[in-house]
């Protein structure tokens, strides 16, 4: 059996009454703090003095009873140690001997241990030796492999040099091959971009000349636009056309009303209808024989005059392709939407 340390729970008792009293200083100091901030009467929604003391007050006795049981525990352990230290006294023969007894026994024993000492520091030395052969062989070892790995180092710095070498002759070869072809290629591009370049221009030509083919088309289009709608704008068909219109509208209305009357057998309202339609047929007529003359005259001495002074001092900007299919697209638009 082993040689037990009693002593070490009474280190730990020890220490388990100093932590008890660290820690009856600290309750003390909190209780301190709590009464010196307390008040009469307590402020609202706060703690009052009393419930914050009985709250410490429950910690600390917690803490007390905890301290109770881990001291019982270690004078438990204590009666435990000091039952084993008897026993292991009991075994070791020791009990009831005297001091000069156990001193030779203890002499005995430090003899003993003093010879083991001995043998392991010879087996260390021995172990010390083997480990310096070893050393030794591992420095011959590395000597050898630093010496191949400068010489392998040698020949690759060699092999890569003739490589780099190499590589240069063979790059100034490819490039003066490569000069030669270019300046043969050049000369050939040369005469070809001269091709190119009059075909360019024959094609710019014939463009140009299509271009001014079609300003041309689009010049007379957009007169025989200007000239339509100048006659428009002076007969007013469509003004007239949707007066038209309208009148039937308000003619047909009219028969209808009539026939509706004459259905229901309201003959004074029908005799009403048939003497307004004749009334606005009859002054329809009027305005008509009244209007048509002067109209038609101006418009033929403005048709013949405007034309000329047209086709001899108008002056027409460029318009691209998209403007004549849009402006033909927009007059029929607003044709449609005037109907």
């Amino acid at each position: 059996m082993k040689n037990d340390d009693v002593s070490e729970g009474s280190r730990e008792l020890v220490d388990l009454s100093a932590e008890a009293v660290s820690s009856l200083g600290i309750h003390l100091a909190q209780i301190g703090q709590i009464i010196s901030k307390s008040q009469l009467p307590p402020n609202r929604g706060e703690k009052s003095s009393a419930h914050k003391l009985k709250n410490s007050l429950e910690m600390y006795q917690g803490y007390t009873d905890e301290v109770q049981r881990r001291r019982m525990e270690l004078e438990q352990k204590m009666a435990d140690d000091f039952a084993r230290l008897k026993a292991w006294r009991a075994q070791s023969g020791t009990e009831g001997k005297g001091l000069v007894e156990e001193l030779e026994a203890l002499y005995g024993k430090v003899r003993q241990q003093d010879k083991e000492i001995k043998k392991k520091q010879q087996q260390i030395e021995e172990e010390q030796a083997r480990v310096k052969e070893l050393e030794e062989a591992v420095a011959l070892r590395e000597r050898k492999w630093d010496s191949l790995a400068e010489d392998y180092g040698k020949k690759l710095v060699k092999m890569r040099r003739e490589i780099v070498e190499r590589g240069g002759l063979c790059s100034w070869l490819q490039c003066a091959f490569d000069e030669i072809r270019f300046k043969w290629k050049a000369a050939e591009e040369k005469e070809k971009l001269k091709i190119e370049h009059h075909q360019r221009m024959r094609k710019a030509r014939a463009q140009a000349r299509l271009d001014v083919i079609q300003r041309e088309r689009k010049k007379r289009l957009i007169q025989a636009c200007m000239v339509a709608l100048q006659e428009e704008s002076i007969e007013g068909r469509h003004e007239k056309h949707l007066e038209e219109l309208r009148r039937r509208h308000d003619d047909e209305i009219l028969v209808m009303n009539a026939q509706l009357a004459q259905a229901l057998g309201d003959e004074e309202k029908a005799k009403e209808l048939v003497q307004e339609q004749v009334r606005r047929a009859a002054g329809l007529l009027a305005s008509h024989a009244s209007f048509t003359a002067p109209v038609h005259a101006a418009s033929r001495s403005f048709s013949s005059e405007s034309i000329e002074l047209l086709k001899n001092r108008a002056v027409f900007r460029t318009v691209p392709r998209w403007a004549s299919s849009t402006w033909h697209r927009g007059s029929q638009v607003g044709y449609s939407r005037s109907r």
